[in-house]
């Protein structure tokens, strides 16, 4: 059976609704990533997206709002939160947050209440919370009248979907249906963060929101930014504090090296090999590796000056790109820089690699 292509129109979104209300899973668009999402209330649907995905249970998803006005006490009228458990610094910083990017790329754990489920959150006692910039999005949430958990609608550890058309190449007829919203904005997944009760701001994953922008929304805040790109940050007992973080992940199923990797080794058996610039870069620049390699070089920049936008919203697109033209190797070039964007495309590149 072919998956459903829906247009979002209200009729569709609210069938798709309906489908969630009876435990079915359903992708749809956000700014970030096309989501795979499942009403937080029905623990079949809940199962339905590991199963679908081939996602380990340690690994949590997470959930999805539509506040009417972005602020810490409507988010606490969606029973999901346990807010007596904050301190007065959390509770002040995330409403910040909150006010400051919500919608938006920015995923905020909090302790959670038992009432939601801990398939949801691989046991812990937090759930991680966004509420995404896209209209589709938020008009499915409000049609169900209840919180959506979603992760990336893809396989596990492979290339996250930013069409509707990359969900389908991922899990076929395995969901529901696709609510096609077109081309995700941002491109690569939400920033991650937890907040201490002392008032620091740890990112956990990054994402389309940089520590700069953390910084000048809670001036008052210290922003921890030793983020380790190569290692997942595990809870002792249980699962991952954040998803995406497990050391390969991203992956496109042909391997992927970066462009160092590719010089320093001897690949003249290598026939054909796609290259991923951040940037538009000279002929002789990809004679070079093609004359160290041998063979065909197929060379592809994720943004034709630099830009950090252009980039993250092209990077996955690109990657399943190349992953299609039956090469020997993927190399890419690694941002060096540690800021913003390329901050997330570093840490997307370096876990395709699996370093």
């Amino acid at each position: 059976m072919a998956v459903n292509y829906f247009e979002p129109t209200p009729a569709r979104i609210k069938e798709c609704a309906t489908a969630l209300f009876r435990g079915e899973i359903v992708a749809f668009p956000t700014e970030t990533v096309y989501g795979l999402g499942s009403s937080i209330a029905q623990e079949r649907g809940v199962l339905k997206i590991f199963e679908s995905k081939s996602r380990p249970t340690f690994d949590p998803l997470i959930v999805h709002v539509a506040l009417k006005n972005a602020s810490f006490r409507e988010l606490t009228d969606w029973d999901l939160i346990d807010h007596p458990a904050m301190s007065d610094a959390e509770v002040i910083i995330a409403d910040q947050l909150i006010k400051a990017f919500w919608p938006g790329p920015l995923t905020i754990i909090f302790p959670k209440l038992d009432s939601v489920s801990d398939l949801i959150t691989s046991g812990l006692p937090t759930v991680g919370i966004r509420m995404p910039n896209h209209p589709v999005a938020l008009q499915l949430i409000r049609s169900l009248g209840e919180a959506i958990c979603a992760p990336s609608a893809n396989r596990f550890g492979r290339i996250s979907p930013t069409t509707a058309t990359h969900v389908v190449e991922e899990l076929g007829d395995k969901i529901f249906g696709v609510l096609d919203g077109g081309p995700c904005t941002v491109g690569v997944e939400s920033t991650v963060v937890r907040i201490s009760a002392q008032g620091i701001i740890h990112i956990l994953r990054p994402g389309g929101i940089s520590p700069e922008k953390l910084s000048q929304a809670c001036p008052q805040a210290k922003v921890e930014t030793t983020y380790e790109h190569t290692s997942a940050i595990a809870h002792p007992k249980t699962g991952l504090l954040s998803p995406g973080t497990i050391r390969s992940h991203y992956q496109p199923r042909t391997k992927v090296v970066s462009i160092p990797q590719l010089l320093e080794s001897h690949p003249q058996s290598l026939q054909k090999v796609g290259v991923l610039f951040l940037k538009k870069v000279n002929v002789d620049r990809i004679l070079q590796i093609e004359s160290h390699v041998g063979g065909k070089i197929l060379a592809q920049y994720l943004s034709f000056n630099g830009d950090a936008e252009e980039a993250a919203r092209s990077l996955f697109a690109s990657l399943r790109e190349l992953d299609q033209k039956s090469l020997d190797r993927i190399a890419v070039e690694i941002p060096v820089e540690e800021d913003g964007l390329w901050w997330a495309i570093r840490d997307r590149l370096t876990r395709a690699i699996g370093q």
